[in-house]
């Protein structure tokens, strides 16, 4: 009897914890933020260099890359699995791009904030429970958050154009989100998946 109560004390704990670990950040994620934020705001200006060759096709061929920036945020978002990790993760990144010395000083943070709002908000649509190619494209597709933003504080000559101009470069960030930052980031995420990485660090979050 002590034996069987025992044991359902211990069901009922178990169960207790996975779900706290489904609505709560583990250790693990905390981490796997920490160093995936520094991580992108280490590499954006490398990114930036990598676009750059788009302009040879002039301004807007060079906006179609754009959703390269999305990249490590929505991997973050598909480790995690859990709603706010693409917001923090971006918010790091912010920090970590002024302390590397990022010319643009504290306004990007709200560009990297939105980046990765973006991708909570696409994985979000889905409830965080699809993690396919159409999730990621919608993940990177909120890319477009950016857009207003952007315009704003980088390319405010756009204001000065026709209609026609701004939502040509909202459709070109939200288009390169979704088709290079959501499909460069499933090709990824598909190689973690056969490596076994993904299922290994599941087993780790839950258990920590």
């Amino acid at each position: 009897m002590e034996e069987s109560e025992a044991t359902a004390r211990a069901d009922d704990s178990s169960e207790q914890r996975q779900r706290m670990s489904k609505r709560f950040f583990s250790a693990v994620d905390v981490a796997t933020m920490a160093i995936f934020g520094c991580l992108m705001g280490v590499t954006s200006a490398q990114i930036a260099n990598l676009i750059s060759f788009a302009k040879v096709f002039g301004f807007w061929g060079e906006q179609l890359f754009q959703g390269l920036f999305m990249v490590i945020v929505i991997i973050v978002c598909f480790l995690v699995k859990k709603p706010g990790a693409g917001l923090i993760t971006g918010l790091i990144s912010g920090f970590v791009e002024i302390i590397a010395g990022n010319p643009l000083g504290v306004i990007i943070i709200p560009f990297t904030v939105l980046e990765g709002l973006g991708a909570d908000i696409g994985f979000g649509l889905f409830k965080y429970r699809r993690f396919d190619i159409l999730a990621f494209f919608v993940a990177g597709f909120m890319y477009i958050l950016t857009a207003p933003y952007s315009i704003y504080m980088f390319y405010s000559f756009l204001l000065s154009l026709p209609p026609i101009g701004i939502i040509l470069f909202t459709a070109s960030q939200a288009l390169s989100g979704g088709f290079v930052g959501g499909l460069v980031s499933r090709g990824i995420a598909k190689i973690l998946d056969k490596s076994g990485l993904t299922g290994r660090y599941s087993r780790i979050g839950k258990s920590s």
